[in-house]
């Protein structure tokens, strides 16, 4: 499982126990294959996204990666 957590806007790294993240939620091992898909196109477009590693995110990224993803709901809906 793949856990997405949200941050505090001022958080600036990533903390050594996400217990003190709020957990938005978990995405299964299928899903994977397609976020690093997700994130490539995101790198594409300049968001400079690292899909493996703990990353923060701007929320200028997170507003590339929500504009890739709604362009490309066909794909997800074809793997679902």
């Amino acid at each position: 499982m793949l856990d997405i957590y949200c941050a505090d806007f001022d958080t600036a790294f990533m903390p050594p126990d996400s217990g003190c993240l709020e957990l938005a939620g978990s995405i299964d091992l299928d899903a994977h294959r397609l976020l690093a898909a997700l994130f490539d196109k995101g790198r594409q477009a300049c968001a400079d996204l690292s899909y493996f590693d703990d990353a923060l995110l701007e929320p200028a990224q997170v507003a590339i990666l929500l504009n890739i993803l709604l362009i490309n709901e066909y794909v997800l809906k074809g793997n679902a």
